[in-house]
Parts: structure tokens; sequence; C-alpha cells
């Protein structure tokens, strides 16, 4: 999550990393060649509830063979 908001925060334009933030270069490569986005906890545990939501819901609807 960290690598995320510091790839954000260096995409933006921002003269400095703030403290307590680090990047290794694989990741710094991989933000660079891939792009990065910013989610909150509370964003990422919305999406899993939804998407492990979708995921039963479809699995109920199978059929035994």
């Amino acid at each position: 999550m960290k690598t995320v908001l510091l790839c954000v925060v260096l995409l933006a334009g921002c003269a400095s990393v703030p403290d307590g933030i680090e990047m290794t270069e694989a990741e710094a490569k991989a933000c660079e060649e891939q792009g990065c986005s910013v989610w909150t906890v509370q964003e990422l545990q919305g999406m899993a509830r939804r998407f492990f939501g979708e995921g039963y819901k479809a699995a109920i609807g199978l059929k035994s063979i």
C-alpha cells in the first residue's frame, strides 16, 4: 500500500517522498512501467466483499454433475 502511495506522489510531480514510505528499485520500475493507483483499505475491503459475494452467488447457481 505504501508503494502505491509513493508512486502516486512521485507521478504527481511531488519533489519529495513522505517519511516512512520506501520503495525498492523493482517496485519503482514496475510502477513506472505499469502505472500506479491508490486504494484505501475500505475500498479494497469493499471490492473484496463484492467479488467474493459474486463468486459465492455464482457457485450457488452451479449444478452437480
